[in-house]
């Protein structure tokens, strides 16, 4: 996973899970419930669609939310699973939040990842600012995405993560408000300067992740906004 610098072992075993998790999207920096139908009353009733959809027309792509970010492809996505929006979602949660671990790791029908969107500047104390951002999205039943939307609304889904990220040290994640459009929001820390957003957007057949890892600076609320209005309008014309 994307990860700068050096860190104490509760973030460095936060490092070790999340380049798992992060593989999801990422982009090999330096080292490293509500009874509604699904779409958290965000996204909107969707058309419930038949046939066919793909994940690549769910993942972040250039256009007026990305201006000032230069896009790559994504390296590194080579092997089994590197796509999947769900590797925050494994059995030690699962079993924390007493569901089945399929419940929260159904196969996907069609997996996809974005370009990386990077973005770099220097600091008035010459210090490297950077982001890197990226999405991943996966295509399921309508069934399956309820499913994970109600385990990122469970009362105890932010304390599961901080138990099975950490080692007894600071919780490494933190919940944030949540962008209009989006499931949920939330930032895991690494260092003092180096964190990671992780929000979630989904709704009807797609469920998917973005990423906005930064070092040296904190996310741009406003940028990330942005970002989850293009995702979420995407989902929304399933």
């Amino acid at each position: 996973m994307p990860l700068v610098g050096s860190a104490a072992s509760a973030a460095s075993e936060t490092r070790l899970r999340l380049r798992t998790a992060a593989a999801s999207v990422l982009f090999l920096l330096t080292a490293a419930a509500c009874g509604d139908d699904g779409n958290g009353g965000v996204i909107g009733d969707i058309p419930r669609r038949t046939g066919p959809i793909a994940a690549k027309d769910y993942v972040l792509t250039e256009g007026p939310e990305t201006t000032g970010l230069t896009a790559a492809p994504t390296e590194g996505m080579d092997e089994d699973g590197d796509d999947s929006p769900l590797n925050l979602f494994d059995k030690d949660l699962a079993t924390c939040l007493g569901v089945a671990p399929d419940t929260l790791s159904p196969k996907a029908a069609d997996e996809a990842h974005s370009d990386t969107f990077t973005s770099e500047a220097t600091s008035e104390r010459g210090e490297k600012q950077s982001l890197e951002i990226g999405s991943l999205a996966g295509i399921y039943t309508a069934d399956q995405v309820q499913a994970l939307t109600a385990a990122l609304r469970h009362p105890d889904y932010l304390s599961c993560q901080n138990k099975t990220m950490s080692d007894g040290g600071d919780d490494p994640m933190r919940e944030l408000p949540t962008p209009d459009g989006a499931l949920s929001a939330h930032r895991v820390t690494f260092t003092a300067d180096s964190t990671m957003d992780v929000i979630h957007v989904g709704g009807g057949r797609v469920f998917a992740t973005l990423v906005v890892v930064a070092d040296g600076r904190t996310p741009d609320a406003h940028l990330e906004a942005g970002l989850v209005t293009q995702l979420a309008a995407k989902i929304n014309r399933q």
